[in-house]
């Protein structure tokens, strides 16, 4: 449910001390990904480099739950069971092992390599380890945007078109800005803007729905290489 609202709060004072925070840790990861790990010789494939940047990206997520740490210890202890999470996040294991299990039987492609953005192309299932903790990362901080949104807003409605205008619009400038190549800057962020339809149901909603939003979005991935390996883009074949 949506969370009840303080007379006094409004959009500015602490939620934008919030905002500024999902936003700088969210671009302190990347840019200490970008110009920091290559100085210290680190690929930044996830395929050739899957434990150095799963354990990169892990040390981000906890960051996140600390700097955020009152945000959740308020929503966990009004809305979750401990026990639930167990039995969601096991179905949720094995469903996604059952989708890596199809990628050693795909053809292996040949093509341009532009690490990070042609992970997705050449996806074995050690990628998905650094991805899925990445995902959560952006969970952490999409959760926290929520929730702050709702606690203020106390409307539904308002809370999707927020959303999808902060979400939906990081992400446009987010690939204006860098190098992504057109497809995927495009495929991101339509990606990013259908999330509006499910995140924020999911979290406010829905009970136990932060992994269900975290096992769609490491799924939408999963589907996207899948996709993408068997019907290539040009470029790239067997």
């Amino acid at each position: 449910m949506l969370q009840t609202q303080d007379v006094n709060d409004n959009l500015g004072g602490t939620f934008t001390e919030i905002v500024a925070k999902i936003l700088g840790i969210w671009i302190a990861a990347n840019v200490c990904y970008y110009q920091v790990l290559p100085l210290a010789g680190i690929n930044l494939s996830y395929n050739t480099a899957p434990l150095v940047l799963s354990v990169y990206f892990l040390v981000w997520v906890v960051v996140s739950l600390v700097a955020f740490k009152d945000v959740y210890k308020k929503w966990l202890r009004a809305e979750y069971w401990m026990w639930l999470y167990v039995v969601q996040s096991i179905t949720a294991a094995i469903i996604i092992w059952c989708a890596l299990l199809v990628f050693p039987f795909l053809p292996g492609l040949h093509g341009p390599l532009l690490a990070p953005y042609s992970d997705l192309l050449f996806a074995t299932p050690w990628y998905f380890l650094p991805k899925s903790i990445e995902i959560l990362l952006q969970q952490v901080l999409i959760v926290t945007f929520i929730l702050e949104l709702s606690r203020r807003l106390q409307s539904f409605t308002k809370v999707l078109v927020w959303y999808a205008l902060c979400f939906g619009g990081i992400h446009v400038v987010y690939y204006l800005v860098g190098s992504a190549p057109p497809a995927y800057a495009g495929m991101m962020s339509i990606g990013a803007l259908m999330s509006t339809a499910v995140f924020p149901y999911l979290i406010l909603r829905v009970r136990g729905g932060f992994v269900y939003a975290f096992m769609i979005h490491l799924l939408f991935y999963i589907f996207l290489a899948l996709l993408l390996q068997t019907w290539p883009p040009p470029g790239y074949g067997v």
